[in-house]
């Protein structure tokens, strides 16, 4: 009210007041100027304690407020500020409260150094008055990530210049290491060929390649993908394959007469080799006889054949259907029928022991080799020769250097001149005979069959 409540007149208008007991309100009556009209009001009193308090001013001093304050990885950053409030004035201590988005609370307090992770930080300065009423500040900043080193890591195999087969395994071996990363495997080593393309991953690996002068590389990647690429050249040639080698053990090759009968079980032996497969198994040989068809598989067979002179042939067969054959030639005869003696009614005269050796003739010689069933006899085998009018050999030699030599003498008085000599080989007729004559002398090779 102008001019307070003391009961003076103000611009006409007189106040009187008293002081309010209990929970009254004071009362203020008053007179208007325009009469005696009396008119009351209500008066409530200033308290200067129940006024709204003020926020305090807040300042961020450090970082500063540039548009974003940047920071390097694990760098020490200063933060400091100041707050000013209307009622308490200058704020200090614990009633600063600093917080990052990122981190959460960081520090309390005007100033401190501390280290923030990597990232975009909002930096938020609460400082809190006696009140309880808060103002706040709140500045950028950008902490950079740390460096990515360079990775390291290289190829062990196959090194430069190394030659393979295309039917080789290729042996990839190689290492990765990198400085965030530590040890690198899997996905992250990459092994390729400019002519296969990729070939794997990871630190050890088996492949073939195909024809042709490869650089092989190995890519190691890590988690940022920074790359580091290792390069080696390689050859990798075709296979070329090499026929294999066969032969015929038996029969033998350079036996005089290979001749074998329908009844005879023949053996057949043969190797064959490989230059890339070795000694080559049962199943790739087989024997064949252009007569009979095939007679066997395997290194070793047995078989009987048909009547006839038959080409067996060896043949081998590698692993890359490449093929050797080696042949021989056979002959097999069916056995000879036994013939049946035609009767006679004519007296044949028979054989008698030896008389007396004559003395003072020179003998008939004769000299050969002897052939058993196909086969030359061995030495020790012993030959005879037979004059039909005696039941006793009138000559015996043994076998000796793969020949015979037999000396004939005339026996008794009648003479020996033109007389046929027949012979016989372990105690079978041979087929040749000769003819008896002094000083005479015969190369006769004997042949027999039988047993």
């Amino acid at each position: 009210v102008p001019g307070g409540l003391d009961g003076r007149s103000q611009r006409g208008v007189r106040f009187s007041h008293w002081e309010p007991t209990g929970n009254e309100s004071p009362i203020v009556r008053f007179r208007m100027p325009d009469g005696d009209r009396t008119r009351t009001a209500v008066f409530i009193p200033f308290d200067p304690n129940s006024a709204v308090s003020q926020p305090p001013k807040v300042t961020i001093v450090s970082p500063t407020r540039n548009d974003a304050t940047q920071f390097e990885n694990a760098e020490r950053i200063l933060f400091s500020g100041t707050a000013v409030d209307p009622e308490d004035g200058n704020l200090t201590g614990g009633s600063f409260v600093w917080v990052s988005n990122i981190d959460g609370q960081i520090g309390t307090g005007e100033s401190f150094t501390t280290v923030l992770s990597t990232g975009h930080h909002t930096i938020t300065l609460t400082v809190t008055d006696s009140r309880q009423v808060e103002g706040a500040d709140a500045v950028i900043a950008i902490v950079a990530a740390p460096d990515n080193g360079a990775s390291a890591g290289g190829m062990t195999s196959p090194t430069s210049g190394d030659e393979y087969l295309t039917t080789d395994t290729i042996h990839f071996t190689g290492a990765g290491h990198d400085q965030e990363d530590g040890t690198l495997t899997g996905a992250s080593l990459v092994w390729a060929s400019d002519i296969d393309g990729e070939i794997g991953t990871g630190e050890s690996l088996d492949a073939t390649l195909s024809e042709g002068n490869h650089r092989i590389s190995l890519t190691i990647s890590d988690r940022q993908q920074k790359k580091l690429t290792v390069m080696n050249d390689i050859v990798v040639e075709m296979l070329v394959n090499e026929p294999p080698i066969a032969a015929i053990l038996s029969p033998l090759f350079g036996e005089s007469a290979l001749t074998f009968l329908t009844a005879d079980s023949i053996d057949f032996n043969g190797v064959a080799n490989d230059p890339e497969d070795g000694v080559l198994p049962r199943e790739s040989i087989v024997w064949e006889s252009d007569l009979d068809g095939q007679i066997g598989i395997g290194e070793s067979i047995s078989a009987s054949l048909s009547p006839g002179v038959h080409n067996i042939t060896l043949t081998a067969t590698d692993s890359q259907q490449a093929e050797a054959a080696v042949s021989i030639s056979i002959t097999v005869a069916a056995p000879v029928p036994t013939a049946t003696p035609v009767p006679t009614a004519t007296p044949v005269p028979q054989p008698v022991p030896l008389p007396v050796r004559e003395a003072g003739l020179a003998p008939s010689l004769f000299t050969g080799t002897a052939t058993l069933n196909g086969y030359l006899v061995p030495n020790g085998t012993v030959v005879t020769a037979w004059v039909a009018d005696f039941s006793e050999p009138v000559a015996t030699a043994v076998v000796a250097d793969g020949q015979y030599v037999v000396s004939v003498f005339q026996y008794g008085k009648k003479s020996f001149a033109g007389k046929i000599i027949t012979f016989e080989i372990s105690g079978i007729k041979a087929q040749q005979t000769g003819s008896w004559e002094s000083f005479g002398a015969e190369v006769l090779n004997l042949t027999a069959s039988g047993s």
